[in-house]
């Protein structure tokens, strides 16, 4: 354990790193839901308006609301150029001031893990769905070490280094997804795995990046030089690099989808 926590107070660096990386796996949950188009959303956790702008491309909704508890997140998100179309608020994942059966779709993207009540996430959206409508959420198989920045923890694991992991990491395995989802009530639920992959220039490019992430970054501040260029070392150890000097980064993300009876 280790007193650093997770925080989200850089969104452009977020955005560089975990939003590309949720614009990846976001594209293929977005397909798998196989949505209807002109339907109302509710985008729970959105955080730098990623998750947001792959619904509204891809999806067109009517209406769409998100919502996250990050005011410095909610800000970025509004400055993207397809967002201008949401209605973005301050919000609590567990306690959604939206109506009951309100919405068509509710999805939480990399959410379900850092709420300390999951169930109680996953409940609120079935009450603001319309019945036939669908609940959905993916998150990283943290358990099963899917993470992007899995290299980078790794190594800090080995040195004894601590640092911090979302509190409900124990949701993010399919069986997990398939029980509270069963357990809100939704109905038909489905379970998948996405797989991720992201191609960087140079170990440099990815260790820049990487090492901005929202579970790294402030770890690695804290630590003296030396042991971050030996763990730096290691991480490239770690890593599939080609001839060209390109790094093969993969992540894994596992995915739930229900209906509202």
């Amino acid at each position: 354990m280790t007193d650093v926590s997770i925080k989200f107070d850089n969104p452009e660096a977020y955005d560089q790193w975990m939003g590309v990386w949720t614009k990846i796996v976001g594209d293929r949950f977005l397909t798998w839901l196989q949505p209807n188009i002109g339907k109302h959303w509710i985008d729970i956790g959105c955080g730098n308006g990623a998750s947001t702008e792959q619904i509204l491309e891809k999806c067109s909704p009517s209406v769409i609301h998100a919502l996250d508890p990050s005011e410095d997140q909610i800000k970025f998100a509004k400055s993207r150029k397809l967002t201008k179309l949401a209605n973005f608020s301050i919000g609590d994942a567990e306690a959604l001031t939206a109506l009951d059966d309100q919405y068509d779709y509710a999805v939480m993207a990399l959410v379900l893990f850092f709420l300390p009540n999951p169930e109680r996430g996953v409940s609120e959206m079935v009450r603001v769905c319309r019945s036939g409508g669908q609940v959905a959420a993916y998150v990283w198989d943290i358990l099963g070490c899917g993470l992007p920045i899995n290299p980078t923890l790794k190594v800090l694991e080995a040195r004894g280094v601590p640092f911090p992991i979302p509190p409900s990491s124990e949701i993010s395995t399919i069986n997990a997804l398939r029980a509270v989802f069963e357990k809100s009530g939704a109905k038909l639920v489905e379970t998948t795995t996405f797989r991720a992959e992201r191609i960087f220039a140079s170990y440099e490019d990815y260790w820049g990046l990487s090492s901005q992430s929202s579970s790294v970054s402030p770890v690695i501040k804290n630590l003296n030089p030396k042991l971050i260029e030996e763990i730096k070392t290691e991480v490239k150890e770690n890593l599939d690099i080609d001839q060209q000097g390109r790094v093969k980064a993969t992540a894994h993300a596992n995915a739930v989808k229900g209906t509202v009876p």
